[in-house]
Order: C-alpha cells, then sequence, then structure tokens
C-alpha cells in the first residue's frame, strides 16, 4: 500500500519541565523503505510515563522536554513501505 498523504495526529507530550503532560496535534511521520504506519486504536501509559508526567527526580535526570510519549499501543497497519516484510 503507497504511503498515505501526511497529515496531522493526537500526541501525548511532555511539553516543559514541569509537572503535568499535555495533548498535542502533531505530524504523521513519512514512512521509510522498510517501515509500518500505524492508526493507533487505544493506548496506555506506563510507569515511567507516570514519573515523566509528576517529573520527580528520576525523570528530571533524563527527560529533555519536548518529548513524545507512547511505546504501549494496539492498533492497524494504515499503511506500508514497498520493502517491508513480514
Amino acid at each position: 500500500m503507497p504511503n498515505r498523504e501526511h497529515g496531522t495526529m493526537k500526541a501525548l507530550r511532555k511539553m516543559q519541565a514541569a509537572r503535568g503532560l499535555s495533548m498535542e496535534p502533531a505530524h504523521v511521520p513519512a514512512i521509510g523503505p522498510t517501515d509500518v504506519l500505524v492508526r493507533v486504536k487505544a493506548a496506555s501509559i506506563c510507569g515511567t510515563d507516570l514519573h515523566i508526567y509528576g517529573w520527580d527526580r528520576w525523570s528530571q535526570g533524563r527527560i529533555k522536554p519536548p518529548v513524545t510519549l507512547g511505546h504501549e499501543f494496539c492498533g492497524v497497519m494504515s499503511a506500508w513501505a514497498t520493502k517491508w516484510r513480514c
């Protein structure tokens, strides 16, 4: 399937060095020659995300805002590159 025209998506982001997160518009990334694009249907947060939200000492020493959170998700493939292999 060819790469779809790029638009925007919602992203949970840490925009500043303070407590909290915000839902921000972000560009849909272009896919590379071996990539897939996943349309997220459900997402959750992990323990690390909670540290980042609370902006505790651990996150202050490791996280450099702005940063986009999110590795706990599921969805469907919406585009894939011609060299992508299952």
